[in-house]
Order: C-alpha cells, then structure tokens, then sequence
C-alpha cells in the first residue's frame, strides 16, 4: 500500500515538473512568486526604463511649455504697459508743444501787431524775425541789423554784448523818411536748447 502510494506521489511529481519546464515561469506554492527567464526579465525591465524616460521626457516637455507661456505672457504684459506708458507721454508732448505754439503765435500776433520796432537778430546781425513797425521803420529789405546801431563812439558794445541779462541804452536811428529819432533800445540776450546766442531787440520808447 505504501508504494503504491509512494508511486502515486512520484507520478504527480515527475508531471508537475515536467509541466513546469515548458512554461516560460513556474510558480513558488512556498511563497507564490513568479520568476522570469533571465533573457525575458532584462527585455521587460528594458521596457519599463523606455517607458520611464519618454514619461520623463513629455513631464519636462509640458514643463517648458507652460514656462515658455508664462514668460511670453510676462513679456507681453510689460511691452503692453510699456507702450502705454509710451503713449501717455507722447500725449502730454504734443499738449505742451500745443500749448507752447499757442503762445508763440499768441507772442507773435501782439509783437507784430506792436508799433514799436521789434525783431530777433544772431551774434552776427542776421535778422530771423522782425515785426512790421521794424520793416517799415528800417526799410522793407533789410535782412542785417546792428544791434549796436545809433550810439556813439564811446559806448561800451563788448560789456552790454557779453551781458547775460536785458540791457537799455540810449541810441539816435534816422529812419528810412531821413527823420532822426531818439529811441531807447532793449537787446534782451537769449540762449536755445544748443546754446546758440540771439538778441531780441526793442526800440521801446520814443525819447
């Protein structure tokens, strides 16, 4: 009875090991673990690392992109108000420069409209502006003026010249009808943005 019985366990045994050799894993009943041929095991793992980097490699991708977004956004924002800044600022020029043509022509208007000889005249007697009393009282043509002109041989031309403040002197002018007339002159020294020096002139008041 005991070899049958012992025959019975080897027949069971040498089946469960011959079926166990033509699968590609057998099973452990002590712990119930599954062991893979060592060629199957490198090609799974293989896998999984792929698998691993290209999940990797999309997380850094959608990573960058959203930066990418957010600094272009960022930039986008501050070239915006940039821009707005911009054009506040043009803005307020072109209102200041209304405001100032406003009172040139303003200025202009009352010293053309003036009957006293007016006019605006470089270091070297070049006139680049004069009002109509000045053309009619020194003559249509003239484009030069002394601005030194009428006084007498004494007069100090380099002190008033090399003044930086309005300077009055009396002068003695005969006018284009030949009448001579007595007039205080006012050369008032002005200075643009290049430094370049002008005289505004005024024969001011009849004397």
């Amino acid at each position: 009875m005991k070899r049958i019985f012992s025959s019975i366990i080897a027949s069971i045994a040498f089946v469960s090991t011959t079926l166990a050799d033509t699968l590609p894993y057998y099973g452990d009943s002590v712990r119930n673990v599954q062991f893979f041929p060592t060629e199957e095991f490198v090609n799974n793992q293989s896998a999984l690392s792929a698998l691993e980097n290209e999940q990797s490699l999309n997380i850094i991708y959608i990573v960058s992109l959203v930066v990418l977004i957010i600094i272009a956004v960022a930039v986008w924002y501050l070239q915006n108000l940039k821009n707005k800044q911009y054009s506040k600022i043009v803005v307020l020029q072109n209102q200041e420069l209304q405001r100032t043509k406003y009172q040139s022509d303003m200025f202009g208007y009352v010293l053309n409209a003036a009957q006293f000889p007016c006019c605006l005249v470089d270091t070297d007697g070049n006139i680049s502006w004069c009002n109509e009393a000045f053309s009619t009282f020194y003559g249509k043509k003239s484009g030069n003026f002394d601005i030194f002109s009428g006084t007498d041989a004494e007069f100090d031309r380099k002190t008033v010249g090399d003044a930086t403040v309005p300077s009055t002197f009396h002068v003695r002018i005969k006018d284009t009808y030949g009448k001579v007339s007595g007039f205080k002159r006012t050369i008032v020294p002005i200075k643009d943005s290049n430094g370049t020096k002008n005289y505004a002139v005024m024969e001011n008041i009849a004397v």
